[in-house]
């Protein structure tokens, strides 16, 4: 962070920060296996970690268009105009992206860390997480005949 800021080296902070996600979503995948005993519940975890490795990697992606393509997306706000202005505003994108994939990583790791995941904890998360849940369970559910 010292280095981005004193001499603003765009490349090696994207490049770390890119890292850190990579680490913490790969270390995740490895973790629930062995502290979650149910296999849908590991299941439903692991979807979740996914689910914040795609909000990461959106907010990332995002942010990187918008470092690249400020100008362009600068003059398309202003020729829009309000109140389609904001969906251009990529950095501020980034922000709200790379949160919920924060708050997925904390939230996942306390919960799996703590040892008591004996029953689906996606009613005890804030947004998005269990609607994410509910709809990617949906999403990836085996075809049930009747």
């Amino acid at each position: 962070m010292v280095t981005h800021m004193v001499m603003d080296e765009f490349l090696l902070h994207a490049t770390t920060f890119g890292l850190a996600v990579y680490l913490i979503a790969t270390r995740m995948l490895k973790i629930i296996p062995t502290q979650v005993p149910d296999p849908t519940i590991r299941r439903t975890l692991r979807n979740l970690t996914l689910f914040g490795c795609f909000c990461f990697g959106f907010g990332y992606f995002v942010w990187l268009i918008d470092d690249l393509a400020c100008g362009l997306l600068t003059q398309t706000r202003h020729v829009v105009g309000v109140p389609l202005a904001f969906l251009f505003e990529l950095h501020g994108w980034w922000h709200i992206f790379t949160a919920i994939g924060g708050y997925v990583a904390v939230a996942l790791v306390d919960l799996i860390t703590s040892g008591e995941v004996h029953e689906d904890p996606t009613g005890d998360f804030a947004w998005p997480l269990g609607p994410a849940a509910k709809l990617i369970e949906k999403l990836t559910a085996p075809n049930k005949k009747d």
